[in-house]
């Protein structure tokens, strides 16, 4: 027993081969509820632990607002491309004006669902490293007030995604013709990622970020998540468990509309006999009705991860229904009507995206 006591202080308690080290211990967030031991919940993710329901559900964030970067040099010149690395592509003037315009919508929706006990809304930002996302935020920043903003990071893995150092214009549209025949979520790009690629260093991100929302990290703020377009949709197959073949009905939003997954009312959740420490964190939330209408191909069903992404059949295989959005095929971005409103006085906006065929990068 003596041996043991001296080999455990050579290494410390904290077991890092330091002498006299002291254990480690879990950094409190500033919350009430919940303790020490419990600050990450390891149970599959979700908000069950020893805090009760509404504990749980107090310290996630009230909404998550996925804002594509506003219109950016790459959407109206593709030869940009080719002299202009991919993390430097900056926003048009126009581009800033939407993205101004995306700070007052979300400043907007979150007064809006701001309960008559609560105080000011707030909100956290992560962002792209790429230039063209973090003027987005530069640019929707100005409509907060400086004690709205709690917090802002950049987070790599949310950037768009590779399609290949300095890209070869002709070379591009070639590669993007074979994408549509080969699949556009499997398909790589030479010296690039394929959809497939950036899913899975998406998988990595949420696994962060919902770890971090049970721990109170962002408790009632909204969370806003600058990416892009390709990348914005990856984070919605994921969150949302969309299958390969639902991903590949779904097209990007307009630049810099926010897309606004809702945190779920409490009572609603009790009225379903849901105890949340069976429930995974992502099922607390939806998207929004106008938020599916911003997003072409994505359905109703689309919309909360509180269902199947397909069906088995009776001789044990699945099948999935075919795509009903009237998208064309092989178009990564939607046209919007000129004007927009989402039903509650809200300003929409039009812009401009270029076909994929016609030499438009997908997503960006």
């Amino acid at each position: 027993r003596a041996a043991g006591s001296a080999a455990e202080g050579s290494r410390g308690p904290g077991g890092d081969g330091r002498r006299g080290a002291e254990p480690r211990r879990t950094l409190r967030m500033g919350l009430d509820s919940g303790s020490d031991s419990d600050m990450f919940d390891v149970r599959h993710h979700s908000t069950g632990n020893s805090r009760t329901d509404l504990q749980s559900y107090l310290r996630l964030p009230h909404r998550i607002v996925l804002v594509r970067h506003g219109e950016s040099l790459g959407n109206v010149d593709p030869e940009a491309y080719t002299r202009i690395p991919d993390p430097q592509i900056p926003l048009t003037r126009r581009g800033h004006k939407q993205a101004r315009l995306a700070g007052e919508n979300v400043v907007q929706i979150m007064e809006d669902g701001r309960e008559p006990h609560e105080g000011e809304q707030r909100a956290y930002f992560i962002m792209s490293p790429y230039r063209r996302s973090k003027e987005t935020y530069l640019s929707m920043r100005k409509a907060f007030k400086q004690s709205q903003v709690t917090g802002v990071q950049e987070e790599v893995q949310l950037r768009e995604q590779d399609f290949g150092n300095f890209q070869d214009a002709a070379s591009k549209r070639r590669e993007k013709d074979e994408r549509l025949e080969f699949g556009r979520f499997y398909y790589r790009f030479p010296n690039g990622e394929s959809g497939a690629d950036v899913y899975d260093r998406l998988t990595i991100f949420e696994d962060h970020i919902v770890r971090d929302m049970n721990a109170g990290r962002y408790a009632n703020v909204t969370l806003v998540l600058i990416t892009h377009g390709l990348a914005l949709r990856i984070f919605l197959m994921r969150w949302l468990h969309w299958s390969v073949e639902e991903f590949e009905q779904a097209y990007n939003p307009p630049n810099s509309q926010p897309i606004v997954l809702e945190r779920r009312p409490f009572k609603e959740l009790q009225e379903e006999g849901w105890h949340l420490g069976k429930v995974h964190t992502k099922e607390v939330y939806r998207m929004t009705e106008y938020s599916r209408f911003l997003v072409p191909g994505v359905t109703p069903e689309m919309c909360a991860t509180t269902r199947l992404s397909c069906i088995t059949s009776d001789y044990g295989g699945a099948y999935i229904e075919e795509p009903t959005a009237e998208c064309e095929l092989g178009a990564d971005s939607w046209e919007p009507p000129e004007t927009l409103t989402n039903g509650d006085g809200r300003n929409g906006q039009a812009s401009s995206f270029v076909d994929s065929r016609q030499g438009g990068t997908d997503g960006q």
